[in-house]
């Protein structure tokens, strides 16, 4: 990752990631099997490497199996898969190293689809090639283009994005405009009697969206009123419209004028007002929406999540979810058992919450972390809690049985930060020694060897420990020290960004750089912020 330190942009393909530089440089890193980074050969990389030497890039955009990026002289330059033209070179033959399409120099900016490109010029005119099965070019019809071909003759086109056999498209009056296959209404756009659309076509007459979130099939937005609008597939309710009919063009929820953020899931979506309040609407399996109706599987209508107004952290598990409210209080609600039986709520059962319990009557919660079937938890006073399943003795109280209700981890007051995952746990103490216990197959716990541990135990000797954070699948461990430098440990895999796939039972830098802010791992990736601009 040589030592840069100053992100600019990111863009992702279907399996590999582009990002560029403060410096103008261009980095590429992830699946290269038909030459999408842009390095010259086909070997896949597990961290990023330059494209080149130049350091005049200025925009990127990722397809499928390839890569648009646009230069600050206004040159555009494609790679990668080119079976279908979407590089736009006039021919369809694969490049493992950039190409300049055409020698025009006023390219603005570019967007990726699954096998097609778009790009808007400096004059506001929109240009579209590749595949065109599905009309996503919006030339009117679905012959597939290998050279960029105007899409109508309007000068006013600001942004293009790309997706899965469509691209979307705004003007700069703020209306929004759509073209490609519709499946399930995606695109707001649906005619029964036409199922694809080949020209760009308006979503509604709104010309003030403030944020959107999508879903598997649908889509839901706030306006800059605070209207929440959403559309596509409604089986199970996920429009909040009251029923589980499709729709294909936005449709108001309610009458409500004071949405303030909306987060969509699978088959739900979770909308936070501004007074504070948390509703949710969708498929409530588990009942971790903590609005579930014994009588009514679904909800499909936004319903309150209880009437509190003062959440301040929340950590998700599998299908329960716990939360700290800024009174100190811990709540829980969900599934609360699992194949395993293991009480993860804390509320010293196992039954199943469809709302918010408290957990105890406590006022000192600082920190929740909620596993898929256990959970961990620090007070204010330094001291650390565990409970739910305790098979790989992840709960690090000395033995391996369950727990349904919090147990203390010895008796040490000095917890600073824990994290979780299946198995294991991590957690760092106020004097900046990390320790870990539980599942050790992969060498998750950074121990320097694969026994499970079922108490904490520090992994080496130092002291200058910031944040940890554990991931699944197979078992990894992801920290920032205070010097501003990441470290990776665990199941090998591309996860771990060390430009290999092999394990690692102690801890090991990734590159050089040193302004590392915070960490996060994912299944089988693992996602940084660096703060280039402020004091680690």
């Amino acid at each position: 990752m040589g030592s840069l330190t100053n992100w600019k942009l990111v863009a992702g393909g279907r399996s590999h990631t582009a990002a560029i530089k403060t410096d103008g440089t261009l980095w590429t890193w992830g699946y290269n099997s038909l030459g999408q980074l842009g390095l010259g050969d086909t070997t896949p990389r597990s961290s990023p490497v330059q494209v080149g030497s130049l350091t005049n890039w200025k925009q990127v955009a990722g397809g499928n199996y390839h890569t648009a990026a646009i230069k600050t002289d206004g040159t555009l330059w494609t790679w990668g898969d080119n079976s279908y033209g979407q590089l736009g070179l006039g021919n369809q033959y694969t490049s493992f190293s950039p190409v300049q399409v055409g020698s025009l120099t006023n390219w603005k900016q570019v967007a990726g689809g699954s096998r097609h490109t778009a790009a808007i010029k400096t004059d506001g005119t929109l240009w579209a090639w590749g595949f065109n099965g599905n009309g996503e070019l919006g030339l009117g019809d679905t012959i597939n283009r290998s050279s960029p071909v105007q899409v109508g003759t309007l000068t006013n086109w600001k942004q293009v994005v790309g997706g899965e056999s469509m691209m979307s498209v705004f003007k700069d009056d703020g209306t929004l405009w759509s073209v490609g296959s519709s499946d399930s209404g995606k695109l707001a756009i649906y005619d029964l009697y036409n199922f694809n659309q080949s020209s760009p076509v308006q979503v509604g007459t709104l010309t003030d969206w403030k944020l959107v979130a999508g879903g598997n099939y649908h889509t839901a937005a706030i306006k800059t009123d605070g209207t929440l609008w959403s559309w596509g597939y409604n089986g199970d309710g996920q429009l909040g419209l009251g029923d589980t009919t499709d729709r294909f063009s936005p449709v108001q929820v309610g009458t409500l004028t004071n949405w303030k953020q909306v987060v969509g899931g699978a088959k739900m979506i979770s909308v936070f007002k501004d007074d504070g309040t948390l509703w949710s609407a969708g498929s409530l399996t588990g009942g971790q929406l903590a609005v579930y109706d014994l009588s009514i599987f679904n909800q499909s209508s936004p319903v309150q999540v209880g009437t509190l107004t003062n959440w301040k952290q929340v950590s998700c598990g599998g299908n329960s979810v716990a939360a700290i409210k800024t009174d100190g209080t811990l709540w829980t609600w969900g599934a609360n058992s699992d194949f395993t039986v293991s009480g993860h709520l804390g509320l010293n059962d196992t039954t199943h919450k469809s709302s918010p319990t408290q957990v105890g009557a406590l006022t000192d919660w600082k920190q929740v972390v909620m596993s898929r079937v256990s959970a961990a938890a620090i007070k204010t006073d330094g001291t650390l809690w565990t409970w739910g399943y305790n098979s790989n003795g992840e709960l690090g109280v000395g033995d391996r049985f369950n727990r349904s209700s919090p147990v203390q981890v010895g008796a040490l007051t000095n917890w600073k930060q824990v994290s979780m995952s299946y198995g294991f746990t991590s957690a760092v103490k106020t004097d900046g020694t990390l320790w870990a216990w539980g599942h050790n197959t992969g060498g998750e716990l950074g121990t320097g060897n694969t026994t499970y541990y079922s108490s904490p135990v520090q992994v080496g000797t130092l002291t200058n420990w910031k944040q940890v954070a554990c991931a699944n699948p197979g078992g990894y461990t992801a920290a920032i020290k205070t010097d501003g430098t990441l470290w990776v440990w665990g199941y090998g895999g591309s996860q771990l960004g060390l430009g290999d796939t092999t394990s690692r039972s102690s801890p090991v830098q990734v590159g050089a750089l040193t302004n590392w802010k915070q960490v996060s791992g994912g299944s089988s990736h693992t996602v940084a912020i660096q703060a280039p601009d402020l004091p680690i």
